[in-house]
């Protein structure tokens, strides 16, 4: 079967049917969380790994779903200025050894384009937050730079904030859906049907 078609009684017909959630490309039970340590600079996270999966080319697009709860943050430490923000060391796969100073960080790079982290807890005592973005791969997170740790960083907090960030999807954006607008509940390829969810009678 080349090509996907529905039929007038509402059966679909297609070559492959896949469940946005089972093309996720990191675990979805990935959680982080902390509370950042108090009039600190540089109070850090635990980290999770995302790798550049195989078969991945330059330009390919992911779209990258993440839910942030917070609670607590304010700008009271006289330690200095606040700040949170995502962040996260790339692996080096020629010198096999984790760098600060190479490569793109697309994840959190596209993170924290989509939503300052400052601003939003900032903005309210308490909150969630859904992030729901695309990015493109650029060609050293697949030659060179092919892992990344997602983390996060604060400083100066007042000790007293809790961050957590779950829920995580990195989708290929052809098998993606999405919960924000624009909507999109499934998508038709010429060989294959993506969707939140396939149910069977």
């Amino acid at each position: 079967m080349a090509n996907v078609s529905i039929k007038k009684n509402g059966i679909v017909l297609a070559k492959h049917c896949y469940e946005s959630d089972g093309m996720n490309t990191i675990s979805i039970n990935s959680v982080i969380a902390y509370t950042p340590v108090k009039d600190t600079n540089n109070s850090c996270a635990n980290s999770l790994t995302w790798s550049t999966p195989e078969g991945t080319v330059t330009g390919d697009i992911f779209r990258l779903q993440a839910l942030v709860e917070y609670s607590g943050f304010d700008s009271s430490s006289t330690a200095g200025t606040f700040k949170i923000r995502f962040q996260g060391d790339r692996w080096d796969s020629a010198n096999q050894t984790w760098t600060w100073s190479g490569g793109t960080q697309r994840i959190c790079n596209t993170l924290n384009s989509q939503k300052d982290l400052t601003t939003l807890v900032l903005s309210s005592t308490k909150g969630t937050y859904l992030y729901d973005a695309l990015f493109s791969v650029p060609e050293d997170n697949v030659t060179t730079y092919t892992k990344q740790h997602i983390s996060i960083r604060t400083d100066y907090s007042n000790g007293v904030g809790i961050i957590k960030v779950s829920q995580f999807r990195i989708i290929p954006e052809k098998y993606s859906v999405s919960t924000t607008p624009p909507l999109i509940r499934a998508r038709l390829g010429q060989n294959y049907i993506a969707t939140d969810e396939l149910i069977e009678i």
